[in-house]
């Protein structure tokens, strides 16, 4: 599953928070959890909290927008080549999410709970993501 790929690059006695809407399949009581994953569920009707909503409102409007597609493959190509352009530049990534309703409660760049009095920077994206993302790409040539 893809949580499984995802716990494993958490670094090893390193915990992650995986931020989530409700949609079905983040709720179910099938779903099993890593260990070293806890789920941070997002309230109803809120995609402006959903930095994954952002991340694809900022694809379509930079990328995927005003375009007229021949094919489904043709289609999966451009969503392919955007997806491996976004992950060349994981600052942008942090960019969309960087918006003042994502940063209430920071200042000065730091984070104002002092359980975090020293952030360090977001990791870079993971070796198991790059590879995932790649081989859902390359499986629809």
């Amino acid at each position: 599953m893809h949580i499984d790929e995802i716990a494993l690059d958490v670094a090893k006695g390193a915990h992650a928070m995986l931020l989530l809407d409700q949609a079905g399949w983040h709720t179910t009581g099938k779903l099993r959890w890593p260990k070293n994953i806890t789920p941070i569920l997002l309230p109803s009707r809120s995609p402006e909290l959903n930095p994954v909503e952002q991340v694809w409102q900022y694809l379509r409007a930079s990328f995927l927008s005003n375009r007229d597609f021949e094919t489904y493959d043709d289609i999966i190509e451009a969503a392919c080549d955007v997806w491996r352009h976004l992950i060349a530049v994981p600052q942008t990534i942090t960019s969309i999410g960087s918006h003042d309703r994502a940063n209430i409660g920071q200042t000065s760049g730091k984070l104002a709970c002092p359980t975090f009095e020293n952030p360090r920077p977001a990791p870079p994206v993971g070796k198991a993501f790059k590879d995932a993302s790649a081989a859902a790409c390359v499986s629809h040539r």
